[in-house]
């Protein structure tokens, strides 16, 4: 590799594939968004099946390591034949935009492209969006109302909510600015589409009803709904931003060897008594783990995440999303902080 293409600011952000009628992965190339499709050739063995084969392996679950490995070897055969194109369109690596609005990070500009082989030697095509593999989500008309939103709540714009720091790709985890105030957005751009979302937006509204009657509990309160800029469908969430304190923010970054005993305590204590009020409502943490656990400025914890999951090593894969499972993970916390588990 030259010290040129070193230079190459690239990343990818999103791989569709279906069987084998083709696949689609997008990645930024010096700061624009380019998709590539690849669609069978002729021959059962040429290029573009075996391209298609790693779309599908690299859409499956559970890769590890392997991932890197398969998106190097797509992105291998990309670059080598449209390196030179895609330097034309993106000829160095654009800086990164301070306090861009979330619309523009999910919904940004997208340069389309199609592989496609002759006698084997791949060559890059420019496309329309509309030839592409992977068309953009179509928002399913009543999936808003599938979860029974709540008319109580506002709904800011896309366009309306200034990204001041971003935690997971494009926008989709990142803390935000809406009318002067500091929140938490979570945001799709398949809006609803996306069940990690909205299992989140049910639980949030769970413990929203719960609160008026219940005593309060420490994880973040839903604010607000973000809805796209165009249609007015709702693609995400506002919650409270929880400040971090002196220790660094999630418990991950807390040195527990060095930590107080009673301090340990009182957020074991907080930690089990959150839970136990999950369930109570009908509700499980589900990815339970050090790094959705906030220790706030007032030294107190806080459990944040509750779209699901699991994390190896804190909760195994058969009892992810359970009570079991949240137990689980409140013993191997408990255990990190040298404080005896009391499981309900």
């Amino acid at each position: 590799m030259s010290a040129k293409e070193e230079m190459d600011s690239i990343s990818v952000t999103q791989i569709h594939a279906g069987e084998d009628d083709g696949g689609e992965i997008t990645f930024e190339f010096n700061g624009k968004h380019i998709a590539v499709s690849v669609f069978p050739g002729r021959l059962s063995q040429d290029l573009e099946g075996h391209l298609i084969g790693l779309f599908a392996k690299a859409t499956t679950d559970d890769l590890g390591d392997e991932y890197d490995d398969l998106v190097d070897e797509i992105l291998d055969v990309i670059l080598d034949a449209g390196r030179a194109i895609f330097r034309r369109v993106a000829p160095s690596p654009a800086p990164n935009p301070s306090g861009e609005d979330l619309h523009s990070l999910l919904y940004p500009e997208t340069l389309h492209f199609r592989l496609q082989s002759v006698d084997n030697n791949p060559t890059i095509v420019s496309i329309n969006s509309n030839d592409s593999y992977a068309a953009e989500a179509q928002f399913d008309q009543e999936v808003d109302s599938d979860l029974q939103i709540d008319s109580e709540l506002p709904q800011y714009s896309s366009q309306q909510i200034k990204v001041l720091e971003t935690f997971v790709g494009s926008g989709t985890v990142s803390r935000v600015l809406v009318q002067g105030q500091e929140m938490l957005c979570k945001a799709r751009k398949s809006g609803l589409l996306d069940q990690n979302l909205e299992r989140e937006l049910f639980s949030l509204l769970t413990i929203k009803a719960f609160s008026r009657e219940s005593k309060p509990i420490r994880t973040p309160q839903l604010i607000a709904y973000v809805k796209h800029a165009g249609n007015g469908h709702i693609i995400g969430l506002l919650r409270e931003w929880i400040p971090s304190g002196v220790l660094g923010g999630s418990l991950k970054a807390v040195c527990t060897s060095t930590t107080g005993k009673e301090r340990k305590e009182k957020w074991a204590a907080q930690i089990r008594e959150t839970v136990d009020q999950l369930h109570e409502m009908g509700l499980v943490w589900g990815d339970g783990k050090p790094s959705n656990v906030i220790i706030d400025s007032n030294d107190n914890a806080w459990l944040i995440d509750l779209a699901g999951g699991w994390t190896d090593g804190w909760v195994d894969e058969e009892i992810a999303d359970t009570v079991g499972g949240d137990e689980q993970a409140v013993r191997n916390i408990f255990e990190l902080l040298g404080v005896e588990a009391k499981v309900s």
